[in-house]
């Protein structure tokens, strides 16, 4: 969890990326409640915030005659990154399964993410019954098996979340910087801090400097 805020708290681009991603998300999710697609909704968010929303026009025809074909890359996209999304709670996987489901969502295939979303349920009511048939039959003991299910898919869960928390990280930004926003200050997340090593002559110098 310290990880977790240290990471947050810092512009890096890692963070620019789930922010991205978890931004289109909630703009997916306000579309479709609106009945429009993810670039509708975010353009119309753009116009409220004063900012150039022009190209989501072309965009979005760009991939409604490509609509098949963007909805495969989707789909793949969000097989991919669901096998990597249990490798850690602050990895980029949790925020490509997102990204993977705006892009379906704007491809007009959505039909096709509950496709998927019903294969992943069904996978893991599976895995729940053939864990409870293991507590029965074992008495209370946990195989080793059982055990990992239940810590990826605990994975998977955390990292996910944190992806869609990832929304608020311009906050975090804000608060991790200066008053003054000063290049010199160490809590500065684009600090480049200079670093003086010694040559074996015993001659200090800064590391980018020629030796004197």
């Amino acid at each position: 969890m310290v990880e977790f805020v240290e990471r947050f708290f810092k512009l890096t681009l890692d963070n620019v990326y789930r922010f991205v991603c978890s931004a289109l998300l909630l703009a997916a999710g306000f579309g479709a409640g609106n009945g429009l697609k993810p670039l509708q909704q975010l353009g119309r968010a753009l116009d409220w915030l004063a900012i150039p929303s022009e190209w989501t026009t072309p965009v979005g025809e760009w991939i409604a005659q490509r609509g098949f074909f963007v909805a495969c890359v989707g789909v793949g996209g969000l097989m991919v990154a669901a096998l990597f999304v249990t490798t850690g709670p602050l990895s980029r996987a949790g925020a490509s399964v997102l990204l993977s489901v705006v892009i379906i969502g704007e491809s007009g295939y959505a039909q096709w993410l509950w496709v998927v979303l019903g294969i992943v349920a069904a996978g893991l009511v599976i895995l729940a019954g053939w864990a409870i048939r293991d507590v029965l039959m074992r008495h209370g003991e946990l195989s080793w098996e059982v055990q990992n299910v239940g810590r990826y898919v605990g994975a998977a869960a955390r990292g996910l979340l944190l992806s869609v928390f990832y929304v608020l990280s311009p906050l975090g930004w804000a608060l991790s910087q200066e008053y003054t926003d000063q290049r010199g200050s160490a809590r500065n997340p684009l600090h480049v801090k200079a670093v003086e090593e010694h040559m074996p002559s015993g001659v200090r110098f800064t590391p980018g400097t020629p030796p004197r």
